[in-house]
This record gives C-alpha cells, sequence and structure tokens, in this order.
C-alpha cells in the first residue's frame, strides 16, 4: 500500500463505467493500479492491487459469483453501488445531480476507507447475514437460542435488533457475552461484517449495511415509533445479501419487522418466525406471518436446531412458505412447564 493511498483495480462492463469509477477512485484519494473490461481475466492472472473494485452489469449471478471467488483467493473486493452510470449518455450534469454524485462519492470512499485501516476482528468476511428481530420477551427467547445452537455456523453473521432503552444496553451485551464462539464487535466504528459475530444494533443511531459486506453506523437517529427499527434493519440486509440474508421474528408486541421480512421474502431471503404459543407476546411474529412471508416457525430451541441444520447445506433446501393455518406446533414436551 501506498502512503497516499490505496492501489485500486477497476473492472466494469464497459468504458463509461471505468471512466466513472476511475473518477472516484481518485476523489476519495487513492489511486487506480489497473482498468479492465469485462471479467474475462482469470482471477490468478489480474494485477496486483490493494483491493479490486467491481461494476459488472445486470448478471447479478454472474458478479456475486466473481465476488466470491474473489473473496475465496483472499483477494480483497468491492462492488459498486448500482447507480454507476451504464453509459457515457449518462453522465451528463442534467442527468446526474450534484447532490447524487456527491454522495455516490461519499459512499465508496466509506467502503474504501475500511481497507486502509483493516478492522482487527476475527473471522473472515460473512457470507450469510440474519437480522434476529425481537421487543418485550426478546432477551430471553434470545438466549435460548443461541444457548441451544452451540458453536456458531461458519460464514454467518448475525445483526440482532432489539427494541430496549439505551440504559439497558450494557445488560444485553453481557447476556450476549456469555455465549462462547460469538463475537460481539463494537459498532462505534465503520467495519466488514465478521462471520461469527453479533453485532447489536443500538437504539441511539441507525445503521447502513453497505456492500461489499460493511455495517456502518450513523448520527442520525432512527426514523418512526420503535428504535430501533426493525424494519429499516432488516430492509437494508435484504437490499444487499439478498438471498443470503434472513430474520428471525422473536416475541414481540406490535408489527415492527413485517414489512421488512415482506421485501426480504421477495428477494429471496429466509424469514422465520419463534412459534406463537412459545412466546411472551406473539404480535411481532404473528404480524410477519399474516403477510404471508413467514417459512419457518419454532420454539428458540427448535430454530437453533433448523439454523444449524439449514448451514450445514449452505441453505440449498430452503422450507416452503407457511401460511397461519400451516405454521407447525411445537412438540408436546416443550409446551410443558
Amino acid at each position: 500500500m501506498r502512503a497516499s493511498g490505496l492501489a485500486v483495480g477497476i473492472l466494469a462492463s464497459n468504458k463509461a463505467q471505468l471512466s466513472e469509477l476511475n473518477r472516484l477512485v481518485l476523489g476519495a484519494g487513492h489511486h487506480v493500479a489497473a482498468r479492465l473490461e469485462q471479467a474475462s481475466t482469470p482471477i490468478s492472472a489480474l494485477p496486483r492491487a490493494d483491493v479490486w473494485l467491481l461494476q459488472l452489469g445486470p448478471d447479478a449471478d454472474s458478479a456475486q459469483q466473481l465476488v466470491s471467488d474473489l473473496d475465496d483467493a483472499g483477494i480483497a473486493v468491492i462492488v459498486a453501488d448500482e447507480e454507476v452510470p451504464p453509459t457515457l449518455a449518462d453522465l451528463s450534469a442534467n442527468q446526474l445531480p450534484e447532490a447524487q454524485r456527491l454522495e455516490r462519492a461519499r459512499r465508496l470512499a466509506v467502503k474504501l476507507a475500511q481497507f486502509v485501516k483493516p478492522n482487527t476482528g476475527a473471522g473472515r468476511r460473512a457470507k450469510y447475514v440474519w437480522v434476529l428481530a425481537a421487543s418485550t420477551g426478546g432477551p430471553e427467547a434470545v438466549a435460548g437460542f443461541l444457548n441451544a445452537m452451540g458453536e456458531p455456523p461458519s460464514g454467518v453473521a448475525l445483526i440482532y435488533a432489539q427494541h430496549i432503552d439505551p440504559n439497558g444496553m450494557e445488560h444485553l451485551r453481557r447476556m450476549l457475552g456469555q455465549f462462547s464462539g460469538w463475537h460481539l464487535p463494537d459498532l462505534q466504528s465503520s467495519q466488514r461484517i465478521r462471520e461469527k459475530s453479533i453485532y447489536v444494533a443500538s437504539p441511539e443511531f441507525t445503521l447502513d449495511i453497505l456492500q461489499p459486506g460493511l455495517i456502518v453506523p450513523s448520527t442520525a437517529p432512527w426514523g418512526g415509533r420503535y428504535t430501533p427499527s426493525i424494519n429499516q434493519v432488516i430492509a437494508k440486509v435484504a437490499r444487499v445479501y439478498g438471498s443470503k440474508g434472513g430474520a428471525i421474528i422473536f416475541s414481540g408486541m406490535g408489527d415492527d419487522g413485517a414489512q421488512g421480512c415482506q421485501l426480504l421474502h421477495h428477494l429471496g431471503g429466509q424469514v422465520w418466525a419463534q412459534h406463537f404459543a412459545s412466546c411472551a407476546i406473539d404480535s411481532m411474529p404473528q404480524s410477519a406471518a399474516q403477510l404471508g412471508c413467514v417459512q419457518w416457525t419454532g420454539t428458540p430451541q427448535q430454530l437453533a436446531s433448523h439454523f444449524v441444520s439449514f448451514h450445514l447445506t449452505a441453505g440449498t433446501h430452503p422450507a416452503p412458505v407457511a401460511t397461519l393455518e400451516t405454521l407447525p406446533e411445537p412438540p408436546a414436551m416443550l409446551d410443558r412447564p
């Protein structure tokens, strides 16, 4: 790495995107080590760079495969925002307002900054990110889920969004700290989302989830009635992780999370819920189920077992969507006090 910044390789679908990405990299204070059009160059033959910046067009599957291949090879990679212009004509000032250009530059600068000061947290980049969502009765249910799971599955990170007063955060983190195998990163700064980590959403400030798997705290407060906003957290995960995202709705009052689950389900992610009979208050799981997007339910212990089994096959056999009439009852032995 040079003292002046990162050496960034750029790989894009066309010359217009290469030109725009080049401008953004230079504007962020880094330099361009290589510029390649299309993805035909073998990974082993890529020029040396601190990080590769990709903009690979509309084929999401092939782009995701390339990102996975680079990550598996230990090559740092960033996926550019989708709004990078596809053609030279789209680069005109009339079609790209200054505010949009500045926001795009800011987001890329945040992503690149993670590679200047790498996060020291243990573990590889998480390939699967799940939101654990809860309100009243949630901490007990989540504790039961984590305790029953035992060793965390490889490649998985959790974001825990719990309706809570800021004064209760220290107690919540102490509770989570008792489960061995999970790391509890401090969300005071931007960082990569790492496997076997639990990120606790603060009720005091919002979070952004950015490609290529960054979690970025903000000074802005949560909008809406609930803090943190579970709908917002799930929606942010859904937009970045799609079919590799998931949410489990635990005990809670109200309907926060239901709309976010609907988006996550639409984008191919998994939506599970704590079985109503095992909840202290079942309003949150019920609200998600009523939208038809819950694919599996169970007690916290059953959810943990299913979670581990699901990730042993890397989610290759998703369960069918359940209706309110077909949601399974927990075994009778689990209903006894």
